[in-house]
């Protein structure tokens, strides 16, 4: 979220704290983890829902990861699609397969309040839904099913027609087999105008497919990468992980290219689908959205917190506007707002964008000439993935992906000796998961339906969401004294991150910490040494963020903030239901730190000769630097750097090596953001297996997957490996 900036992470502990201590004003606001707050009611007659599939077995399930909504043509009726976890197990925690689908939720908004009316399950999903614009039909990519469904009406409710329609890839681009491929992805798609053609983004392989309706078959497919189109362009970036498709009319599609941070235009009028121009973004383009008149194409942009304004007659960007807040309510603009989603008002006059890293929609004012100006914000649920305007303009349906997910003490392990207090808690019937309590499945979705605001209220409202996210919040006489005595005193820091624990877990029995000893699993008898390090050095008892698990969790302890494609990946992968882990620096498994097929080949033999395998060491994943952007720059120019020195696009370098390095400080690396893939593999297929002392062998086992720590890394600490027993890395 944006924040004022102060050198380190004291900046965020400090401001967490300030927030915490705000109370809640009424039920309508609640304190997330990361000291944010959330008011999805403030609105004037907003009412906040949770999305029940009706379940036989779990009746009181409600859907978690709401990720995209749809109007129909005709304005009544509101799709509501999830892509995400939503996975519940029996009494012995067997997956049950009939309670563990997406879902699309059916609203009559006729009235303007919707009316649920049906739930149609999906086995696997990835953001993708569309209308036919008769309004007869919608389809709905299928993630790593690799497909496309059809929904047609029948006797007044929605029902597949016919198979699935197959889009023909066995896996996803990157290692061809074995246990670091990855699966396809379909995601987003769009119907042309006469409703003839869909097309979808296929995001593990860096195509679209064009499927008829006629015949319900792929007839085309265009792979985006520059290389695979003109051979002399072999090695160059572009068209990877596509996401969102946009149709202009029958003939032109526009399609984002989040990890490439360009918006392809694609000519489909020939015998076959042809790439056109290539328009470069400031940020990572996720969504789209055309104007009436088809003339101006919006795009919300991740990490630089703006929508672009493109001129479609002339392929170009004519305006980037941020969306956090209005002019002059935020004095230092710091990344993490995330715009994830847009929709226009009827009468074009108004865009919509949903933010996904403040809570809260944005109302921008549409001018003369792609012009646009915020006008103000309004408070939403826990990351807004989309926005929909009611046909006569009147009404807002916002979808959230999450929530705070409560206790959970049904979901626990015993690891502990059982002569301790946490052990009597937890019994035997309650460690195989059958609780359904595990983080992913506690995380909810809801549906937030308001009016649209007057002035007056988007006023008060855009002040509670500066409220909610702490907007220039201050630093108190007491703080600025703590730093410049830190300042002062502190020579070096040593950052060690244990993962998969809590505070309470490990320290809840030191009495000088804010802890539960009842909580506590691992009590220095079982864990002296790091019991030592928190009574000799430091305590962050009240250092709290909002990760769930591991994935998004580096992100925030690397870098104090996720991306939208985070949020969107993780709980899809976490379910098994695809998707690559790219938030530690290797794209699809792929150690694109290192600059040529060459290189990679010799961190990793198994690594595919294709040029055009994700060059560049781009990761769609990646945070940002808070360096000045130049848009219109060309990728590679924008990626032209000096490790050693601060650029003034800084993309990707918003870690806190990276913070270490523009203030010119020394870092060393071990272990963090380094090419897991080796480990897994038998040494015959280049596997590199654990080892007591790979120094003294001068046998290296670490290879940095983050440019930046290409030389500043041990080459001889292993990353992340659980098969590495303990004393092995004493002995290191």
């Amino acid at each position: 979220m944006p924040r004022m900036e102060v050198a380190g992470v004291l900046r965020s502990l400090f401001v967490a704290n300030l927030l915490l201590g705000t109370s809640a004003a009424s039920m309508a606001q609640e304190v997330l983890p990361d000291g944010q707050s959330i008011t999805p009611t403030a609105a004037p007659g907003a009412v906040f829902s949770s999305l029940n599939p009706g379940l036989a077995d779990y009746p009181d399930f409600t859907a978690g990861q709401a990720v995209t909504s749809t109007l129909s043509p005709d304005g009544t009726t509101l799709l509501v699609l999830t892509s995400g976890f939503n996975r519940n197990f029996d009494a012995n925690g067997k997956l049950i397969a009939r309670d563990s689908n997406e879902y699309v939720f059916v609203f009559e908004i006729s009235s303007g309040t919707p009316v649920q009316k049906q739930v149609i399950q999906v086995p696997n999903t990835y953001s993708g839904i569309a209308f036919a614009p008769d309004g007869a039909h919608f389809y709905v990519s299928s993630g790593k099913d690799d497909s496309v469904h059809t929904y047609t009406q029948k006797n007044g409710n929605w029902a597949e027609s016919g198979s699935p329609i197959a889009l023909g890839h066995a896996r996803g681009n990157g290692f061809p087999q074995g246990p670091n491929s990855v699966l396809p992805a379909a995601a987003g798609l769009a119907v042309t105008a006469d409703g003839k053609t869909i097309v979808v983004a296929n995001y593990e392989n860096d195509a679209i497919s064009l499927v008829s309706t006629a015949t319900n078959a792929k007839t085309a497919e265009l792979d985006l990468r520059p290389g695979k189109n003109d051979p002399s362009k072999a090695g160059v970036a572009g068209g990877e992980f596509p996401y969102w498709v946009t149709i202009k009319g029958n003939d032109v599609a526009y399609v984002s290219s989040v990890r490439d941070r360009e918006i392809v235009v694609i000519d489909l009028q020939g015998a076959s689908p042809v790439v056109v121009a290539r328009i470069p973004m400031s940020g990572n383009p996720n969504r789209m959205v055309l104007d009436k008149a088809e003339s101006r194409l919006y795009v919300s942009l991740d990490n630089s917190d703006a929508v672009a304004v493109i001129d479609t007659r002339r392929n170009r960007v004519i305006n980037t506007v941020k969306t956090a807040a209005p002019a002059g309510l935020l004095t230092s603009m710091t990344p993490g707002a995330s715009p994830n989603s847009l929709a226009f008002s009827p009468d074009g006059r108004t865009l919509y964008v949903t933010n996904g890293g403040t809570n809260s929609v944005a109302l921008l004012s549409v001018l003369a000439d792609g012009a646009l100006r915020v006008d103000g914000l309004i408070p939403t649920g826990w990351y807004p993935n989309s926005v929909s305007v009611s046909a006569d303009g009147k009404m807002l349906y916002v979808v959230n992906s999450k929530s705070n997910t409560g206790p959970n003490p049904a979901h626990c392990r015993a690891i502990a000796p059982a002569d301790h207090n946490f052990a009597a808690g937890c019994p035997p019937a309650n460690q195989n998961g059958s609780d359904n309590q595990y983080t992913l499945q506690l995380t909810k979705a809801g549906l937030l339906t308001l009016p649209v605001p007057t002035p007056s209220q988007l006023g008060e409202l855009t002040r509670k969401v500066a409220t909610n996210n702490g907007f220039n919040l201050k630093l108190t006489p007491a703080d600025h004294a703590l730093l410049q005595t830190l300042r002062k005193e502190v020579r070096h820091v040593i950052y060690i991150v244990k993962e998969n624990r809590t505070y309470d877990q490990m320290f809840g029995d030191l009495p000088a910490g804010n802890g539960d000893p009842n909580l506590t699993q691992f009590p220095e008898a079982v864990t002296p040494n790091q019991h030592a390090l928190a009574k000799q050095f430091v305590q962050l008892d009240n250092f709290y963020d909002p990760s769930n698990v591991s994935y998004e969790g580096w992100q925030w302890s690397t870098a104090a903030r996720s991306v939208d494609a985070t949020e969107k990946t993780y709980s899809v992968n976490y379910a098994r239901r695809g998707l690559s882990y790219d938030s530690e620096g290797t794209d699809r498994n792929i150690n694109v730190a290192y600059p040529t097929v060459a290189a990679r080949q010799e961190a990793n033999p198994a690594t595919p000769s294709d040029p055009d395998l994700l060059p560049g060491p781009s990761n769609e994943e990646d945070i940002d630097g808070p360096g000045r952007r130049k848009q219109g720059a060309t990728h590679a120019a924008r990626r032209k750097a000096d490790d050693d020195d601060a650029t003034e696009e800084e993309e990707g370098e918003g870690y806190l090596w990276d913070a270490a390095i523009r203030a010119r400080l020394g870092v060393r690396n071990y272990g963090f953001h380094c090419d897991l893939t080796r480990y897994s593999l038998d040494p015959p297929a280049g596997g590199i297996p654990p080892i007591e002392n790979p120094f003294a062998t001068r046998t290296r086992v670490a290879f940095p997957a983050h440019k930046a720590l290409m030389n500043r890394t041990d080459p001889y600490f292993r990353g992340f490996d659980d098969r590495l027993p303990d004393l092995f890395s004493l002995s290191r």
